[in-house]
C-alpha cells in the first residue's frame, strides 16, 4: 500500500511540476506574451484628444494578437482578433477577418506593420506611420 501512495505521489508531483509550462501554447514569444494596456496614442507627436480610459488593451499569445476595449457602461469588452508576427524591428498585424477587423478608434488598418521603438518585460512602444494619411 505504501508503494502505491508513493507512485501517487510522485504523479502529482510531476504533474503540478508540469503545470507551469502550460501558459505559453505554441512556445515562447518573449516579451510580447500576456496583456499590455495602450496608455497614450500620440497623433503627429501630440496626444490624440479622443483617447481616454478606459484604455485598448493589447493582449498577444503565441501567434494571435487580441485587441480590446473595456466598455463599463455595457459591462463588455468589444475588440478585434487577428494575428501577428516579428521581424527584425517591425512587428506586423493582420486583421484578415472583417468581423474581427479593428475599428477606427485604433488608427490601425488590416495590415499594418509598427516600428518597435522599445521592447522589454514591462513596456513596449510602437510608432505606426500611415503614409495614405496627410498628417
Amino acid at each position: 500500500m505504501k508503494q502505491i501512495l508513493n507512485k501517487i505521489l510522485l504523479l502529482l508531483v510531476l504533474v503540478a511540476l508540469s503545470a507551469p509550462s502550460c501558459t505559453r501554447n505554441n512556445g515562447d514569444i518573449g516579451d510580447w506574451f500576456g496583456t499590455w494596456r495602450v496608455d497614450e496614442l500620440l497623433i503627429n507627436d501630440e496626444p490624440d484628444p479622443d483617447y481616454a480610459p478606459p484604455y485598448m488593451i493589447f493582449k498577444f499569445q503565441s501567434s494571435i494578437v487580441q485587441i480590446i476595449w473595456p466598455d463599463e457602461a455595457n459591462h463588455g469588452a468589444p475588440g478585434c482578433t487577428g494575428t501577428w508576427h516579428q521581424d527584425n524591428d517591425k512587428v506586423t498585424r493582420r486583421f484578415d477577418y472583417d468581423q474581427y477587423a479593428p475599428t477606427k478608434a485604433t488608427h490601425l488598418d488590416v495590415v499594418t506593420t509598427l516600428e518597435i521603438l522599445k521592447l522589454s518585460k514591462s513596456k513596449i512602444e510602437l510608432r505606426y506611420r500611415n503614409d495614405n494619411d496627410n498628417t
